[in-house]
């Protein structure tokens, strides 16, 4: 998956706005900008999109709901072998879910939407869009997830003192 653009509508400090990152190439991109800006804005509403559904009412979604109000959307164009695609969603009032096509096709929505995420993320049913993870604690940047091995279970550690695990791989002998 190559992430070609970012879209946040609504979002923080950008309320009653639409701010946008767009024409993301192949390679490493560097978001260079003062403090208060929005940097961890983007990776936040980038987190919520891929790890928390669209009805999700947690604290990280209503952490990106504006002082105002209103409901948060995120939304990112990403190439896949398949083509273009876009996922978009918007969080907490009249919540939806959508996938569509380079063409703007609808290919999935609401509950489907999140399944297709899922498998996207190489999740399954019990994927990362709900559950914890260790996916998740690589992608919650702005709380410097730690990740370490214990013995043959790898635990990672974000946030608040938050952990999940996942067993290794037998050692081949």
């Amino acid at each position: 998956m190559k992430l070609r653009g970012i879209e946040l509508t609504n979002i923080r400090r950008f309320a009653g706005r639409r701010a946008v990152l767009s024409d993301l190439g192949d390679g490493i991109t560097v978001l260079s900008e003062p403090n208060e800006f929005g940097k961890s804005t983007f990776f936040d509403a980038l987190h919520a999109l891929f790890f928390e559904r669209h009805r999700s009412s947690r604290a990280p979604v209503k952490a990106l709901q504006p002082h105002a109000g209103g409901a948060p959307e995120v939304a990112v164009d990403i190439d896949l072998p398949q083509g273009r695609f876009r996922i978009h969603k918007r969080f907490l009032s009249r919540a939806q879910a959508r996938i569509t096509d380079a063409q703007g096709r609808l290919i999935a929505q609401e509950d489907e939407a999140e399944a297709w995420i899922d498998r996207l993320l190489d999740g399954g049913l019990a994927g990362p869009s709900g559950c914890c993870g260790c996916a998740r604690a690589c992608w919650d940047w702005s709380r410097r997830a730690t990740a370490r091995p214990t013995g043959r279970i790898a635990t990672a550690t974000w946030g608040r003192g938050a952990t999940c695990c996942r067993r290794l791989p037998e050692r081949s002998t």
